[in-house]
């Protein structure tokens, strides 16, 4: 959600990627790798929720973060719980959202979730555009 509102916010001038830290995760068997948001059932209320917004995430593959593509960002942003965030993010200039997981959240908590985000998000927008053009997420 919030890589999707960034680019929103940003209107090109910025870019934020997303990726995750456990679309592979060897251990329990699973990899979600390149799996598009339409495809995975448990993400319905945050398709459902971004489309209020207008952003349309239904083709957004899911990726690995990647510590290799960590050299070509300005800013590492985190939100997942601790235990599952990988040791090379935490040895990174990073900021931590503490956000709660939209997973199996009903629609209302999901848009209470997704509102939260795009607080943080638009903080951070105008943060790095040193607040000289405020902002919101419309």
């Amino acid at each position: 959600m919030a890589s999707e509102m960034f680019n929103k916010l940003a209107e090109g001038k910025h870019e934020a990627v997303s990726a995750g830290t456990t679309v592979i995760d060897l251990e329990r068997g699973l990899n979600r790798e390149g799996k598009k948001i339409k495809d995975t059932e448990s993400a319905s209320h945050v398709v459902q929720v971004m489309d209020e917004l207008g952003i349309d995430i239904l083709n957004n593959p899911r990726h690995q973060v990647p510590e290799q593509d960590l050299e070509q960002v300005d800013i590492v942003v985190v939100m997942t719980e601790p235990e599952t965030t990988p040791e090379f993010l935490k040895k990174q200039t990073t900021i931590y959202w503490s956000v709660k997981d939209p997973y199996q959240q009903t629609p209302e908590e999901t848009r209470k979730i997704r509102d939260q985000i795009a607080g943080l998000v638009t903080e951070l927008y105008n943060t790095i555009e040193g607040e000289k053009h405020l902002t919101h997420i419309k």
